[in-house]
């Protein structure tokens, strides 16, 4: 399973749990600035939206109650919840040989 897939089944499962009226997403995408993070989601806007709740409050409930997988920094809230890890980053590379390459 990719990690945007196991990020996207993380967030689809807390989604059905609080917001089930929300749907199912998908949630989890691409940053399009990687300065931002790796994978953003719109789920407590949406999720806003639909409740008349702080988008905010959401995203901080979602970043403290859903895991990111083993090695991922802790979640940041900035407006969308983001997840981001230079770990899972150089390890890809490593499997890459991308690090090896330029060694």
């Amino acid at each position: 399973m990719s990690l945007r897939a196991e990020l996207e089944n993380l967030v689809q499962v807390w989604a059905r749990t609080h917001y089930p009226q929300v749907g199912t997403g998908p949630w989890v995408r691409p940053c399009a600035d990687p300065r931002h993070g790796h994978f953003q989601t719109h789920l407590p806007m949406v999720a806003g939206k639909q409740t008349g709740t702080n988008p905010r409050d959401i995203a901080t409930r979602l970043a403290n109650e859903c895991t990111p997988p083993q090695n991922w920094a802790v979640p940041e809230v900035a407006g969308t919840f983001k997840l981001t890890s230079p770990w899972w980053l150089a390890n890809k590379l490593e499997q890459t040989h991308v690090i090896s390459q330029l060694v």
